[in-house]
């Protein structure tokens, strides 16, 4: 389940690194919260290398190394997350719950913590056999967010943001993806259709995991007409606004990489895992196209 993530503004790359370096580490306690849930287990976040967090969404792995599956309800539906605090009810979306093999992909919307603040953590409660699920994938996208494809099983070409998209297009599920599920391309595009709110123009940040099936290739990631244009040339990433070109990084083969591009003002930057490797002077675009991702691509994508 990569997410591709079209953003009005440009803060999408310090925000999705941001989920890459906080790490959990789960500890049994005893619950405080709510007597009907009595199970607990405290999630441990590593936030050293960062300053004060904003409210974000942080990926949750639970899975038999972490987590008693018997101590939940077979689908998950009890599943809650706490602050600190104890008391605090935090947001989520359960993108995968699969008891039988003991793994979930759960996204929990963090609260602001300080890097310095002494064990920063929350709390997963489980246990209530009469609980209905509160899973809510709009609870957890930002009010930023314009649009985001975990490309779940389940919703496979919708988009989980309060725009509310439905793509079309001929790809299938992997069900084996870098974050549970993700989308694998065979060169047919996924087409979104035109909407106002995906229009490429300033203050714009798109951003997807890919993984190419073999490289070099030839590929379209992202294109709208009159507007941006990304693709794979050979090996190398290329960002096309009007007839400005920006390229630069070193794609690899068979490997999931973060790409990115961002239109900020009379600006553009390309980026590859979170590194700027080109960046150069548009001019101003305002497209009311439809957006194809993928067009030509083989492999897989996540967290478009």
């Amino acid at each position: 389940m990569l997410f591709t993530q079209f953003l009005k503004g440009s803060d999408v790359l310090t925000r999705h690194f941001l989920l890459v370096a906080i790490m959990l580490f789960p500890v049994c306690g005893h619950a405080e919260w709510n007597a009907d849930w009595p199970n607990k287990n405290k999630i441990t976040i590593n936030t050293q290398a960062l300053g004060v967090t904003e409210s974000v969404p942080v990926l949750v792995r639970l899975h038999s190394g972490n987590f008693d599956f018997t101590s939940v309800n077979v689908d998950g539906s009890d599943l809650r997350f706490i602050a600190a605090d104890d008391k605090t009810e935090l947001k989520f979306y359960v993108e995968k719950f699969d008891a039988a093999n003991e793994l979930a992909v759960i996204w929990v919307q963090l609260p602001s913590i300080a890097a310095k603040e002494k064990e920063p953590h929350i709390w997963v409660y489980s246990g209530n056999e009469n609980a209905t699920s509160v899973s809510d994938p709009k609870a957890v996208v930002g009010s930023g967010t314009i649009a985001k494809f975990h490309f779940a099983e389940n919703a496979l070409l919708k988009d989980s943001s309060a725009t509310g998209l439905v793509a079309t297009g001929a790809i299938t599920a992997q069900k084996a993806g870098l974050i549970g599920e993700s989308a694998t391309f065979n060169g047919s595009a996924m087409v979104i259709p035109a909407n106002p709110a995906i229009s490429a123009t300033a203050g714009f940040t798109w951003s997807a995991w890919i993984k190419p099936n073999a490289l070099p290739q030839a590929a379209s990631l992202f294109a709208q007409e009159g507007g941006a244009t990304l693709s794979i040339d050979a090996q190398t990433l290329k960002l096309k606004i009007a007839d400005v070109v920006l390229s630069g990084g070193e794609l690899k083969p068979a490997a999931w990489q973060h790409v990115a591009f961002v239109i900020n003002g009379a600006n553009a930057s390309l980026y590859l895992n979170g590194a700027e490797v080109a960046t150069a002077a548009v001019p101003a675009i305002n497209p009311t196209t439809d957006v194809n991702v993928g067009n030509t691509f083989t492999g897989e994508m996540d967290q478009l």
